[in-house]
Formats: C-alpha cells, sequence, structure tokens
C-alpha cells in the first residue's frame, strides 16, 4: 500500500481591521456582509491603547488557527493626534477619518468642505435628515446601511474633493478600494 500524502492548502488572504471603536466595527462589518469576499474580514475593537504587540500577538493568534495570508488595516477617528502617531509606526494601513468616522457616513448624503469637530459632525449627520434622524454612535440601523452601500460611489467622489489627511477628510475609500480588488481578482 502506497503512502498518502495530505493536499497543502492554498494559501488564503485575510484581512485583520483593527477599529478604534464600535462605530468602525459596525461599518466595516456592514461592508464584510455587502462585498461577501473569498477572504476572512476580523475585525478587533483595539480603541487608543494600540501598539505593535498587540498587533502581533492578534496576528500570531490567527495565524495559529488559519492557513491565511494577513493584511493589517486599521480604521480610526483622526480627532486625537497622540492615537495617530502611534498608528503611523505601526505595520499595516492607516484609515482615518477627520475627524470622525461620521463625517464619512455624512459624505454619502452630502458635500461638506469646512473644519469641523467630531461632536459636531454627528448634529450635522442628524440634520442631514431621514435615516440619520435617529443615528447612535455604535450602531447602524437596517436603513442606514442601505445608504451607506446604495451611496457608497457619492461617497468616494465627495471624499476625493477633500484633502486628506486635513480637517475634513477620510481615506476609508481606500480600504473599500481593497475590497474591491480582492472582488475583481
Amino acid at each position: 500500500m502506497g503512502r498518502r500524502y495530505k493536499k497543502q492548502r492554498e494559501l488564503r488572504e485575510m484581512f485583520l481591521v483593527f477599529c478604534e471603536g464600535q462605530t468602525e466595527k459596525e461599518y466595516v462589518e456592514v461592508l464584510k456582509r455587502h462585498y461577501r469576499l473569498p477572504i476572512t474580514i476580523k475585525t478587533k475593537v483595539s480603541g487608543a491603547n494600540i501598539n505593535q504587540r498587540f498587533v502581533d500577538q492578534c496576528v500570531n493568534e490567527l495565524s495559529l488557527l488559519t492557513n491565511e495570508m494577513c493584511r493589517i488595516f486599521y480604521v480610526y477617528d483622526a480627532d486625537v493626534k497622540a492615537v495617530i502617531d502611534k498608528l503611523n509606526v505601526l505595520t499595516g494601513k492607516v484609515i482615518l477619518s477627520n475627524p470622525c468616522m461620521e463625517l464619512w457616513f455624512l459624505l454619502h448624503s452630502r458635500d461638506f468642505l469646512k473644519r469641523i469637530e467630531s461632536n459636531d459632525v454627528i448634529k450635522v449627520l442628524m440634520q442631514a435628515g431621514g435615516c440619520w434622524r435617529n443615528y447612535k454612535k455604535g450602531c447602524l440601523s437596517s436603513d442606514q446601511q442601505k445608504v451607506l452601500i446604495d451611496s457608497m460611489g457619492e461617497a468616494i467622489i465627495r471624499s476625493n474633493r477633500l484633502k486628506y489627511p486635513n480637517n475634513p477628510s477620510t481615506n476609508i475609500n481606500e480600504f473599500i478600494e481593497a475590497l474591491e480588488n480582492v472582488k475583481n481578482g
């Protein structure tokens, strides 16, 4: 009887996304459900205490469980300079919304070009009406999720008019582009 050889599993891709808080995680989960890609997308809320040791520990834990190549993203608000400084020295792609993630949500409904603080972005978003009237930080209703998917192209166009990393601006479109690249092979 001949020897049996175990077939090598093909190396797959995984996106490991560190999120500042629940709002960013919720949005990444919306994208994950929308794209349904043949890759693994893991999200971890890491807050302001993010550092390379924590990132390496998470990657090592996931690598033991899977046979996947890991790409790392950090989806954060840009309203705290000390956190941005920490992110900029880490391995991976930094995705920032300045001043906060809600700016990206607002760009799905309208242009916004003037400097603004995080709390004011949320007020302006809620004043945009429609599904945003009852917005609560950290959760997205099904109507809000639908707007975020249906108006994504318009939001990307609007975000490209802003001068990243100035306030206001966002480069979340670079994360969406990475998802699109996987989708299109």
